[in-house]
């Protein structure tokens, strides 16, 4: 029978009756429950009973004498499953995910090989992806409703990905979370105060970022973003090496709360006319190599 606790269940059982008209009362399965097939975990959403396939309650089995009803089985959501952490994703299209009653992480996504997926994550919980298996198929991700992190390489090199929705909810990037997101072309991060090492890196049709929220940008966070041109910083203390390298489309920024800026922090930045650093006290050698025929206003300490 099905399991409410995110196990798998046993998908059939054998009755038998022997009275004239029996009425049969199942239970309704709940979104937790699951029954395993092929060694995937799948949603368990109806009964199966003599040909009728029922949602639960009871079952009017029509039939005199001697009644067997078989097997009674569990009729499963295909669409998506689990195996042990990792989310196997059958179908192309939008597809809802919903992980309710199970206690481990997913970890890992598997995608279809051909097709591409519009990846709903926003009743998911315990997210902590590392890899995506047949990433050029993911173009969408809506991502938790509530406060959730990213951790390292979650969706790098995903390279169709162009819509991420509910991302003002992440509070932290770990390193190349987004790397190699060629596709995208604005994101919001403003509840985000931490972003890892690369973890924008090579975004070249990236346009617009907010981190309005962010205080710390990691090594290259943001490195060849050659079409970045509007970027909220205003609260970011300390911005790493080679954050802002090769960023040619930006004409000016913003840091009034940076203190400490690494080397080669805005290296290559060949557009660039004005960059405000009032309160900033330790530069890095390079900060602003290769900027010097563009530059034509610098705020910054005596």
């Amino acid at each position: 029978m099905p399991s409410s606790n995110g196990a798998a269940a046993t998908p059939s059982e054998t009755f038998y009756y022997k009275r004239d008209g029996v009425s049969l009362n199942l239970p309704v399965l709940s979104d937790s429950v699951y029954a395993n097939d092929g060694g995937i975990d799948y949603h368990a959403n109806a009964w199966n009973v003599q040909g009728q396939t029922v949602s639960g309650g009871e079952v009017r089995i029509n039939a005199s004498g001697d009644v067997a009803l078989g097997d009674i089985t569990q009729t499963l959501d295909r669409s998506y499953g689990f195996r042990g952490n990792e989310l196997v994703v059958n179908n192309t299209g939008t597809v809802s995910i919903n992980n309710n009653g199970r206690s481990g992480s997913i970890t890992q996504i598997t995608l279809p090989s051909s097709g591409s997926v519009a990846l709903d994550l926003s009743h998911t919980s315990n997210l902590s992806i590392s890899s995506i298996t047949n990433e050029d198929s993911l173009t969408a991700v809506n991502l938790p409703e509530s406060s959730f992190t990213l951790g390292n390489s979650s969706f790098s090199g995903c390279s169709n990905l162009s819509t991420i929705g509910n991302l003002e909810n992440c509070t932290s990037l770990g390193n190349s979370t987004f790397s190699g997101c060629t596709s995208l072309t604005s994101v919001n991060l403003s509840g985000c105060t931490s972003i890892g090492s690369g973890a924008l890196q090579n975004c070249t049709s990236l346009a617009s970022v907010n981190l309005g929220g962010c205080t710390s940008i990691g090594t290259g966070a943001l490195q060849n973003c050659a079409s970045l041109s509007n970027i909220n910083l205003s609260n970011c203390g300390t911005v790493g090496q080679n954050a802002f390298d090769g960023c040619t489309g930006l004409t000016g920024i913003n840091l009034p709360e940076c203190e400490t800026l690494g080397q080669n922090a805005f290296n290559g930045c060949t557009n660039i006319q004005s960059i405000s650093l009032p309160d900033c006290t330790s530069v890095g050698s390079n900060a602003f190599a290769g900027c010097k025929d563009s530059l034509k206003s610098l705020n910054m300490p005596s």
